[in-house]
């Protein structure tokens, strides 16, 4: 069974939707954990594992188990095979955010779980329209955003050694698609300037991790979220398509490096 654990925010759930029905359509025995406070932190969830903090709630294969979790008894729950981390969206693009919270988890995780293989979730820009109060920070200017945030976080991966999944950069890349182009009236893989629409953005997300974290073919996989809408046969097409050359370019181009 693989085993991951995201120790994350709103946007880990983005991630992490559909990623055990993906899995299980591949024949893959998952379990996919995620720590979830809306919005927080890198120094938050620092704070937090410090003080053992019962603030989250915990979700296994995208079920609630509840609230009132500490951060604690997640990690030290299992023996989880990888752990991932991000910043608040807010932050992203803001490298003094990180340090010295991200030290902190890291060695905390690592003393926890010698054998995990830590890894970095980029997290994506906001919709060019976006009314988030972080957004004048990034002068309003999804592309800003997005040079700001990979920096930060290729710079972070590679100070401690981890992989970086690359949800930023297929978010941006499908961005320029035809079929996803927002500034031309299409669709929006937001569905509120910042969090991924419920269809296609979450799909595209999971989708990255599937490919990127076991390997697995998402040209290949039958699942397709179906809630709150269907999926349509051209687009489904476009996004898989984009997925699998994006995550293809960036493990080839990359200097990924297992913790």
């Amino acid at each position: 069974m693989l085993k991951i654990l995201a120790i994350g925010n709103s946007f880990s759930c983005d991630c992490t939707q559909y990623l055990y029905d993906i899995c299980t359509d591949a024949g893959l025995d998952v379990k996919i954990g995620n720590l979830y406070i809306g919005g927080c932190t890198l120094e938050r969830h620092a704070s937090n594992i410090k003080n053992s903090t019962p603030d989250y709630e915990y979700f296994i294969n995208s079920i609630s188990m509840g609230c009132g979790f500490t951060a604690n008894y997640a990690i030290e729950s299992d023996d989880w095979d990888i752990v991932t981390m991000q910043q608040c969206s807010n932050d992203s693009g803001r490298l003094e955010s990180y340090r010295p919270f991200f030290d902190y988890i890291h060695s905390y995780v690592k003393e926890k779980l010698p054998r995990a293989e830590i890894v970095v979730n980029q997290t994506w820009a906001y919709e060019a329209d976006s009314d988030h109060a972080a957004f004048p920070f990034y002068k309003r200017d999804q592309l800003y955003m997005y040079e700001r945030l990979c920096f930060c976080y290729k710079k972070i991966a590679d100070e401690f050694g981890c992989r970086l999944i690359p949800v930023g950069d297929v978010i941006q890349a499908l961005r320029g698609i035809d079929g996803f182009i927002y500034s031309m009236g299409q669709r929006s893989l937001c569905r509120d300037g910042f969090h991924l629409d419920f269809c296609y953005g979450r799909y595209a997300a999971a989708s990255v991790w599937f490919e990127f974290l076991t390997g697995g073919d998402i040209t290949a996989n039958r699942f397709s979220p179906a809630a709150p809408e269907g999926v349509d046969g051209e687009k489904h097409g476009i996004l898989i398509s984009n997925v699998k050359n994006t995550v293809h370019s960036y493990i080839v181009n990359k200097n990924t490096v297992i913790s």
